[in-house]
């Protein structure tokens, strides 16, 4: 039992071996922190960063599930708001994910030592340990599936039940779910009533809070999914390749990555030849691949590894005489995958370390005299600026695309008015209200100095 100890070492020690730089301050932070720290100080759901920039911003927070905001709140009531504090919570929930994991391998393949393993190489997986590193909702997210999985493993109706509705309050992705648990009880209606019965009082008073805000959840929720293609076509289908293998940061594990999602299929087929029942594994697994795949997010990357691996784990088991070269296969490719991240990042993080240092410097410098400041920068300097004035956060690119977000133009445009200095890194996703007032004659731009390892872009200040 000693050896589980592992998991949480390996977790910490990659933590720390990151350093800040995998990933950098990421713009989801700066939203989930300011919706948390919101609740955590007033006791109202509010996203401060986006008010004025999306509608109903200074009201409610709904332009994504609540849970990990809540959670993330409970621990800010505590301690400031922190990248630091933040990230550090999202580590626990890995952790305890990677114990999850551990039983419901070995509660599928009564193998311990395979299931030790297993976890092990999931750990070591880049899109895993990211999430564990970020503060977003996925590692959160992907402890409820997992136990809702384990439910499901152990004929657990109720907690079923329960914890689907907790992945609903966490990741509207959790949709994949709801076929999976038809999967495992196609042939009891009674029990699929009971677990959408207890997902559904799960899930009552985050619907009793939509209710009462219909006009600003239609508006910021849905409006997530303006940012995804409806059409897919051969051009959208590479697009959707390209974004789900980019967590892995350069083209060896891109193909790598896809290598061992490759080798699943591969597997499958012999599986159907030979007529071995583990074909239920493997429709899971192709359930959350193509729901996480058509997601178009990198993020979702995280998802279907681990149902890979399951269904790899009831491969093993139908033929033992595998063990030896599938689990050699599959952890020579995620070490692979982790020695290439680090070929390539090990002499950049000393670097970028001193460089966001002087980033932030220079921001601090040359926005002083600025009350409310708009960032638009990948890395985010927010959790590193001043913390008395008023910072404003670019949503996410494409949110303004569809006609109905495009009618509530003016209110951005106002807002951008009373804005004194703009950062920005993505100059080609600004939106056109934005464009416009960068574009007027009392704006001074200073462009930043030349780093190694961060983009190029500039400060607008108005005089």
């Amino acid at each position: 039992m000693y050896r589980l100890f592992f998991f949480p070492l390996l977790l910490i020690l990659l933590f720390f071996a990151y350093d800040g730089y995998f990933p950098p301050p990421w713009p989801d932070e700066v939203l989930f922190s300011s919706a948390a720290i919101q609740l955590a100080k007033t006791g109202q759901f509010r996203t401060d960063v986006l008010t004025g920039i999306v509608y109903g911003m200074d009201k409610a927070t709904l332009w994504n599930s609540p849970l990990y905001m809540i959670f993330l709140s409970l621990v800010y009531q505590f301690t400031d708001e922190s990248l630091l504090v933040g990230r550090l919570f999202s580590l626990f929930i890995g952790i305890l994910c990677s114990y999850t994991f551990y039983f419901l391998i070995k509660q599928i393949s009564k193998n311990s030592q395979l299931s030790f393993f297993l976890t092990l190489i999931l750990l070591i997986d880049l899109s895993f340990s990211r999430a564990a590193n970020i503060i977003r909702m996925d590692i959160l997210n992907l402890l409820f599936v997992l136990l809702c999985l384990y439910s499901l493993e152990k004929k657990n109706t109720i907690l079923s039940g329960i914890f689907m509705g907790l992945s609903g309050l966490t990741h509207p992705i959790s949709i994949f779910l709801v076929p999976i648990a038809i999967l495992y009880n196609k042939n009891s209606y009674r029990n699929l009533l009971k677990i959408g019965f207890y997902a559904f009082i799960v899930m009552i008073p985050w619907l009793l809070y939509i209710y009462q805000y219909w006009d600003i959840f239609h508006f910021q929720f849905l409006a997530q999914f303006s940012r995804k293609s409806t059409h897919y076509d051969f051009n959208t289908i590479i697009y959707l390749i390209k974004v789900f293998g980019g967590q892995y940061q350069n083209k060896i594990n891109f193909v790598l990555i896809y290598l061992f999602l490759l080798s699943l299929f591969i597997f499958f087929i012999y599986d159907l030849i030979s007529l071995k029942k583990t074909i239920k594994y493997f429709i899971v697994f192709v359930i959350v691949l193509t729901t996480t795949f058509l997601s178009s997010e990198a993020w979702y990357s995280i998802y279907p590894i681990p149902f890979g691996m399951i269904y790899l784990s009831t491969f093993i088991n139908a033929y033992p005489n595998t063990k030896k070269y599938l689990l050699l296969f599959v952890a020579l490719t995620f070490i692979l995958i982790q020695t290439f991240f680090w070929y390539k990042a090990y002499p950049k993080i000393k670097s970028y370390k001193q460089e966001y240092i002087e980033y932030i410097n220079f921001l601090k410098d040359h926005t002083r005299t600025c009350k409310v400041v708009y960032l638009q920068s990948i890395p985010d300097p927010y959790f590193d600026l001043p913390k008395d004035k008023v910072y404003k956060e670019f949503p996410p690119y494409g949110l303004f695309k569809n006609d109905v977000l495009k009618s509530y133009a003016d209110l951005r445009i106002n807002t951008y008015k009373q804005i004194d200095c703009f950062v920005i890194t993505n100059a080609e996703k600004i939106d056109e209200g934005l464009m416009q007032t960068l574009n007027q004659k009392d704006i001074k731009v200073i462009h930043f100095p030349e780093y190694k390892t961060l983009p190029s872009g500039s400060i607008y200040i108005k005089f």
